[in-house]
């Protein structure tokens, strides 16, 4: 047993220590934009879910990105009302049928 958590412990440390971060990208606005979900997508990109201030048409609105492979944004998308009222994304799944579903909350300013 003792043999058996040494040799899955030391091959856990080699997997973190070889990873290494294949891009940095910075996407959002000038107010606060947060990203909650990450989740690699079927043509090898990326889809992202938050929330943000800077764009949308309310306080904070889901805000969704669609990226490559390499970061660059492909698209984005934010769902949310005018009046005082918060949406914020939380998780992000690709469908079966190449869509998206987002999971999150909203909440009412007052």
């Amino acid at each position: 047993m003792r043999k058996t958590v040494l040799f899955i412990s030391f091959l856990f440390s080699s997997v973190v220590v070889n990873a290494q971060a294949t891009f940095q990208k910075t996407i959002g606005g000038s107010s606060d934009d947060v990203g909650n979900c990450i989740q690699k997508t079927s043509d090898g990109g990326y889809i992202i879910v938050g929330a943000t201030s800077s764009f949308g048409s309310g306080l904070k609105d889901v805000y969704l990105i669609k990226t490559s492979y390499d970061g660059d944004t492909i698209w984005t998308k934010t769902y949310g009302e005018v009046s005082g009222v918060d949406e914020v994304g939380l998780f992000v799944q690709q469908t079966l049928d190449g869509g998206y579903i987002v999971s999150g909350y909203t909440e009412n300013a007052g």
